[in-house]
């Protein structure tokens, strides 16, 4: 468990192949995931911001 939580911490997870998310994670789902993970607190998108976002990333 330790090497999992430092990986964590330490860097953005790798974007996981297309072949494993059968193609559905797209460069605009991508982008808010990594927005979320982002390490200042205050630069993550608000709760509203997300909702605003997946709705868009839906619509598509």
């Amino acid at each position: 468990m330790p090497r999992l939580i430092t990986r964590i911490m330490s860097d953005t997870p790798d974007r996981p192949t297309e072949e494993s998310t059968s193609s559905r994670l797209t460069d605009v789902w991508w982008a808010l995931c990594t927005s979320c993970w982002n390490r200042t607190p205050t630069s993550r998108p608000s709760i509203a911001e997300i909702a605003t976002r997946v709705g868009s990333a839906s619509a598509t």
